[in-house]
């Protein structure tokens, strides 16, 4: 990574927050398209990005990716969304699992899905397909990528839940932090004011 990575304090820290307020709170961008989605909704993913660009009919670079990530890493990886071809699947799980990589994200396929889900291993995707994929071109690791509409950048951080997927450029972590944190308190006294008996229109002042 060419700046100095995301404190762990403040990474870890996102994962109570929820996505749509994060992509709020940076007024309104980072959103990933919603054509990926978690493959369970309990799935929560929050890591440092490590970006892998590939064939969707060729999962060759997502091995080296594996191999070359580091613990807490998310891997999201840019391929060929009308490949039909599934580049992700148990083994991939169970060697991402034992690295200590974080999630992974993908506009593209994978396949062995209860599997994963039984793992907890924590997969957005675009879709399912039963078909398998080559092996033999390398890809490109390390690189900025686009990912679902959204560009994304080795070392910036992605956070999933059930509404989506959000990416926070690493220079901006600590900011965002703080206003999400601002957001999540202003909904909560919007939910008391309602508990009180106020209207949304009264609430959000929109009488």
């Amino acid at each position: 990574m060419e700046d100095a990575r995301i404190p762990f304090e403040i990474m870890t820290s996102f994962r109570n927050l929820g996505s749509a307020s994060i992509h709020e709170a940076m007024g309104g961008r980072g959103a990933v398209s919603p054509a990926i989605k978690p493959l369970t909704m309990k799935f929560v993913v929050c890591g440092r990005v490590f970006t892998v660009e590939h064939p969707g009919n060729d999962n060759y670079g997502l091995h080296r990716a594996l191999a070359e990530c580091q613990p807490g890493d998310v891997i999201v990886a840019r391929t060929n969304p009308f490949a039909e071809a599934a580049g992700w699947g148990e083994i991939t799980t169970v060697a991402a699992k034992l690295r200590g990589v974080a999630g992974f994200v993908t506009d593209g396929y994978v396949r062995d899905t209860q599997r994963i889900v039984q793992r907890k291993f924590p997969v957005f995707c675009r879709g399912v397909c039963i078909k398998g994929t080559s092996k033999t071109v390398p890809g490109g690791l390390g690189r900025p990528v686009v990912v679902g509409g959204i560009l994304v950048e080795p070392g910036d951080l992605i956070v999933g839940d059930a509404d989506g997927l959000v990416v926070v450029p690493r220079r901006e972590a600590a900011e965002v932090l703080h206003k999400t944190r601002e957001r999540e308190n202003y909904e909560q006294k919007i939910v008391q004011e309602l508990q009180a008996g106020r209207t949304t229109l009264e609430a959000l002042g929109l009488t």
